[in-house]
């Protein structure tokens, strides 16, 4: 038995194994999704009939319309099944805010309104997108598996051909000088 094959291949069966459970290890990415609901008649500033499920988010937007003087002007008024009435500034209900949480399950209306909302000679379109919270389970590791299993087979390799292969003979027997 050779010693030294075995401690070579025993390191490198253990770093075959750290790599590979090192590849398995799992990452949680937040993921959201934001499709599209409904998208309003041209130049109307509101969307009425919109059917959301109590927890669920989401936002207002426009399109075209040339450009508002101030999204600080905007503003968007939400009303839930009972009537109660919202109304949010642009930049909290619009595609760069937190969006809006449906308290209550039913028909939601949505209207924009404010001073600095469209330009008259271009058309404008309101649209009402969801936002759809999820978690997905990635490996961003995975590359490192084979490399993993192949430093494995050699480790395996080395340790078995150091059992296998016998120490080298030393002889005791002197030679005498005549």
């Amino acid at each position: 038995m050779r010693t030294y094959l075995v401690a070579i291949g025993l390191v490198l069966l253990f770093v075959g194994l750290f790599l590979i459970s090192h590849a398995r290890t799992a990452a949680s990415v937040p993921k959201q999704e934001r499709p599209i609901i409904r998208v309003g008649e041209k130049d109307a500033t509101e969307i009425a009939d919109i059917n959301f499920a109590n927890g669920e988010k989401f936002y207002v937007s426009y399109t075209g319309g040339g450009r508002y003087t101030n999204p600080e002007d905007i503003i968007v008024i939400v009303f839930d099944p009972f009537g109660n009435e919202t109304a949010l500034s642009y930049e909290r209900a619009g595609p760069i805010g937190r969006g809006i949480i449906a308290n209550y399950t039913g028909t939601y209306n949505v209207t924009m309104g404010g001073q600095g909302l469209i330009d008259p000679y271009s058309p404008f379109f309101m649209s009402v997108r969801k936002i759809i919270d999820s978690v997905s389970v990635e490996y961003p590791n995975s590359n490192v598996f084979p490399v993993g299993l192949s430093v494995f087979a050699v480790g395996v390799a080395f340790s078995a051909v150091g059992v296998v292969l016998p120490r080298k003979k030393l002889s005791r027997n002197k030679t005498r000088k005549k």
